[in-house]
């Protein structure tokens, strides 16, 4: 032990000390291997709290929770699980995540994020105790994102606005499975029919901070998962049932082989008749993950299959919404329309340590989608076949990381169309084959000094479109530039620039003949933000982000005639936002309280816009209420007994363009409770949910500048779901 650590742990030997019943425990964490301090290591109590964080000397203060148990984690390093003994003072050594041949190593899993800020992270207690069965409830406690959910097969992501005014889907977030991308050629991203939990962490980057992981207006989800268990076999399940017809059931099998070979097997099964009518749903997910490590060598892979058919009730207009919300839009429930399709997620990636500083690391993967939809209007025969590869170098000095890389893919479409009859499938109408090609090169570079960083980041994108005609856009550079100032006692400013790019997707640069609308532009913006991160005693933890995007070459759809209408570059926004999250652990004896909320202010108005002779400059854009609030107050008694209430307040927000249509804001209360116990070997959580407390008729989802057809009204509303509940059971071996 050297003459630092040694003195490190003598001065805490003498500072520890219990408070009203609540002791409190310092200590250092360091690398195994190379004995230097490891700052920004994350101490979690067992239900997903944060206690504390290491500054960067690896130090550490934190209230030792009732069980005296607690986990230690840092991307990159082995998840340490501590059960602490009373010793006054502590001293952790976390193994890297790497893989030693001769003293050589490589972080072969994830990229360093230095030249960015640190992503909002999802951790899968925090997920599971949420919500076991949906992404939603945990993405929107995430300050500035905003997820709405019209039914298990219908739903919209926007990140700071981005999206915001896109029908259906999410198409200006990238998302991303470990190296693997998630998003398909024409800029779409789908998580909903993703079994996360086999997710880790969710890392969530709002706003175009980002180079690594391509740097949309939006920002990107990465989902991160990893295999680190000791035991030779782990069984793990959960069987859920609740109203309107809901069940699930989901089991999965983790496995080591040897020193070198880890490998998982799972299966889920979620079923629901839903609340409305033509709203049955049914989805299955079977997937396998596994890593193999010798040496200087990585090879990771996942495989992913999805089947789903969900029936479509589609929107409803006010009236229906306040008088008979349950019901299905009278177009798609006469035809029981549906979507149906098979999803095949599939990639590996694999990483060499060249030295101790230097690693390469190379994936390839497939994204194939093989679909089938019933509409009012016709019925829709796909088949996507992506096939990608991404690749990167790293550097890591002592002072200096550097990241270059690129990643492309090419999409293969081929979209029948045919008549909707009563009895079914009617006649062949038309094929629309397309081709769609992205290349990507980025690099981040960052330099500590002191407690300074400076990091500089870019990215290079070319998006070619392949119909019976070539469309291509320009090659579009977004650099980024960022400083971080370490203050005293745990705080930190973060000031930075970033340029974004989203390009328009393939459905968007044709008229509805599929004739091409030539000079369409990538929408491009500048982000300008300041972030405060604070990491107090107790565990009080507050960050506060304000920023401004501005976007130019905003996609309009620009009306010509009555019946005539065309896509130009003719808009620009000026998104103003100020994100707020604390949170903040009470121990009172073995009772454990803990509040977080997450606000979020966003000010998001046309500062260029025209619609023939209307002008709808400082109008809001629509679909993002200005004002959210998600606040949580959990509590744990004795790592048994955990219970979490919910409360959701949204402002109401404009639904069209020219702010001549509103959505009503609302106010929810959700509640989770659950029981932990063990029976011999055995764990088990048993637990239960009651959703919408005060059975509150909401809108969960808005359909934005909805359509108005042969004088009916326009059907903006995606009615909520009603007061409803779930019980459930975890176990595992």
């Amino acid at each position: 032990m050297g003459l630092n650590r040694l003195s490190i742990l003598l001065l805490f030997l003498f500072e520890a000390v219990s408070l009203s019943g609540q002791t409190q425990l310092r200590g250092a964490i360091y690398n195994a291997n190379t004995d230097n301090p490891l700052p920004g290591v994350f101490l979690v109590s067992r239900n997903g709290d944060t206690l504390a964080r290491t500054d960067t000397l690896g130090l550490f203060e934190l209230i030792v929770p009732p069980d005296s148990v607690f986990r230690v984690w840092k991307p990159g390093y082995l998840e340490e699980l501590i059960r602490w003994d009373g010793q006054p003072a502590l001293t952790i050594n976390m193994q890297p995540f790497a893989f030693n041949l001769d003293e050589i190593e490589v972080e072969a899993y994830l990229p360093r994020q230095s030249a960015t800020l640190q992503p909002q992270l999802l951790r899968q207690q925090t997920i599971l105790s949420l919500d076991p069965i949906s992404i939603e409830r945990s993405l929107n406690t995430i300050p500035g994102v905003y997820m709405q959910t019209g039914q298990n097969n219908t739903n919209r992501i926007t990140i700071r606005g981005a999206g915001s005014r896109t029908l259906f889907g999410t198409d200006k977030v990238r998302a991303y499975w470990n190296h693997i991308p998630l998003t398909d050629g024409a800029g779409e991203s789908t998580l909903e029919d993703l079994d996360l939990q086999l997710a880790d962490e969710i890392r969530v980057y709002r706003g175009p901070t980002s180079a690594l992981f391509n740097a949309g207006l939006g920002g990107a989800i990465h989902v991160v998962t990893s295999l680190h268990s000791d035991r030779p076999l782990e069984y793990q399940g959960q069987a859920l049932a609740g109203s309107f017809g809901l069940w699930g059931l989901r089991n999965e099998v983790k496995s080591r082989v040897g020193d070198h070979v880890q490998i998982s097997f799972s299966q889920a099964r979620q079923v629901s008749n839903g609340y409305r009518n033509n709203q049955f749903y049914r989805r299955d997910n079977l997937a396998t993950l596994g890593q193999w490590i010798q040496g200087r060598h990585v090879l990771q892979w996942m495989l992913q299959w999805i089947e789903t058919k969900g029936f479509l009730a589609s929107s409803i207009n006010e009236n229906t919404f306040k008088t008979n919300p349950q019901e299905a839009a009278a177009n798609w429930a006469g035809v029981k329309g549906f979507e149906y399709y098979v999803r095949l997620l599939g990639g590996i990636h694999y990483a060499y340590a060249l030295n101790r500083r230097n690693s390469w690391h190379a994936a390839v993967y497939q994204n194939r989608r093989d679909g089938f939809e019933r509409r009012p209007f016709d019925t829709y025969d796909d088949l996507h076949n992506l096939l990608g590869w991404r690749s990167f170098w790293q550097y890591e000095g002592d002072r200096m990381h550097v990241v270059l890389g690129a990643e492309s893919s090419r999409e293969s479409v081929t979209d029948n169309y045919y008549e909707t009859l009563e009895t079914g499938t009617g006649p062949f109408l038309s094929t629309d084959p397309q081709k769609r090609h992205h290349l990507d090169a980025f690099g981040q570079w960052s330099w500590n000094y002191g407690n300074w960083v400076f990091a500089a980041s870019g990215q290079l994108q070319k998006v070619h479109y392949q119909f019976a005609d070539n469309y291509d856009f320009p090659v579009v550079f977004s650099p980024g530039l960022r400083i971080t100032r370490q203050l005293p006692k745990e705080q930190q400013v973060h000031l930075l620039i970033n340029k974004g790019v989203s390009v328009p997707g393939p459905d968007v640069v044709r008229n509805e003949d599929r004739t091409l609308i030539p000079g369409l532009l990538p929408e491009q913006g500048w982000n300008l933000e300041g972030q405060y991160v604070y990491h107090g005693h107790q565990g009080l933890q507050f960050q506060a982000n304000v920023y401004y995007l501005w976007v130019r070459d905003q996609l309009v759809l620009r009306r010509l005639t009555e019946t005539i209408s065309k896509v130009i570059n003719a808009g620009s926004t000026g998104m103003f936002g100020i994100e707020i999250n604390a949170s903040y652990p009470l121990v009172l004896g073995a009772h454990t309280l803990t509040q977080t909320i997450a606000y979020t202010f966003a000010d998001y108005r046309f500062l260029d816009f025209e619609d023939g002779d209307h002008n709808y400059r400082g109008n809001r854009l629509p679909g993002s209420p200005q004002h959210r609030v998600n606040y949580q107050l959990g509590w744990e008694y004795r790592d048994r007994w955990h219970a979490l209430v919910q409360l959701i307040a949204q402002d109401r927000l404009p639904l069209r363009d020219d702010g001549s249509a509103w959505g009503d804001g609302y106010f929810l209360m959700h509640l989770n409770a659950g029981y932990a116990f063990q029976l011999g070997k055995w764990q088990f959580d048993a637990f239960g949910q009651v959703d919408n407390i005060t059975n509150t008729l909401y809108a969960s989802m808005f359909l934005i500048n909805a359509g108005s057809f042969g004088g009916a009204a326009p059907r903006y509303y995606y009615p909520g779901m009603p007061r409803s509940v779930r019980v459930g059971l975890r176990w595992k071996l």
